[in-house]
């Protein structure tokens, strides 16, 4: 199948909240489905650059960061288009074992055949957050 050389701006935005409602569930499976089983990836996290090899790959670096967490909540999200390309911003609040923590990450991504193709994250990384009373 051809790749989307124009995809228009409406779907790319739909599979943006579509991927943003699925992470704030943690339902890392609808989130694979997101993405084309042969995506090119970059994550650039504070200590190093990941590149999976396939949507796999991605969705087991999310379940790392995220699938033990005693509380998630998404604070903010944003998605939107940069030409051609998805936009999703979105801010994290978060207890794990290591305490409570908030994150930033803006991920960027292209279509084909409505599904993300191509997907590069850069991460704020897991910075210590006071305990907010009432979440």
């Amino acid at each position: 199948m051809m790749p989307e050389l124009n995809p228009r701006e409406e779907d790319m935005q739909e599979t943006g909240r579509r991927f943003a409602a699925a992470l704030s569930k943690r339902d890392f499976n609808s989130m694979q489905a997101i993405f084309h089983p042969d995506v090119r990836s970059r994550l650039l996290i504070p200590s190093r650059l990941v590149t999976p090899a396939d949507a796999k790959g991605v969705i087991d670096n999310y379940r790392e960061w995220f699938g033990e967490a005693d509380f998630f909540e998404m604070r903010q999200v944003d998605v939107g288009c940069i030409g051609r390309r998805l936009h999703i911003y979105y801010q994290i609040l978060l207890q794990d074992a290591d305490g409570w923590s908030v994150l930033e990450q803006h991920a960027f991504g292209n279509l084909e055949n409505g599904r993300i193709k191509r997907f590069d994250l850069i991460c704020s990384g897991f910075e210590p957050a006071p305990v907010l009373k009432g979440g």
